[in-house]
């Protein structure tokens, strides 16, 4: 199927690949990815790491993927994506929770572990990261459908 405006018209590729998004979808990004990173950053202030691991960035990763998974299902419940569903998870999932989680952390914090020889932390570390990530967005989906009333395929 092709891409379609927010017209309804099908849109060809050659059609497409002319096109670049409003001025305001980067905006809405970068807006939502300073509060994010800002939060991000206090947090790790407030909480820095303990003998070269950060809690906080594990902490963060998996609420971050929690609040995406609930927000995933927040806008679904509202139906097809009009350009505000789109402009609010480009806002709040792009920005906000994008800037606020981190993948390239968790890849330094997990180099970090194996150079100073610590393999079993490391690989605990980034295992709790990424499975950790996709079964706390997991549960925030399955939480959001029931919170707002869609069914769980």
């Amino acid at each position: 199927m092709l891409p379609r405006h927010d017209t309804g018209r099908a849109v060809s590729v050659s059609e497409r690949a002319h096109t670049y998004p409003p001025l305001h979808t980067f905006i809405l990004v970068g807006i939502g990815a300073m509060v994010g990173v800002a939060a991000r950053a206090l947090l790790g202030e407030v909480w820095p790491p303990q003998n070269h691991i950060a809690y906080t960035t594990v902490g963060i990763n998996l609420v971050g993927a929690l609040l995406l998974g609930l927000l995933t299902e927040r806008l679904a419940a509202r139906g097809p994506e009009t350009s505000r569903i789109r402009d609010v998870r480009l806002l709040l999932g792009t920005g906000v929770i994008g800037g606020f989680t981190t993948f390239s952390a968790i890849a330094m914090d997990t180099v970090t572990l194996l150079h100073l020889g610590r393999v079993t932390d490391a690989l605990i570390y980034a295992l709790i990261s990424m499975l950790g990530g996709v079964v706390t967005a997991w549960l925030g989906m399955i939480l959001g459908a029931r919170v707002f009333g869609r069914s769980v395929r």
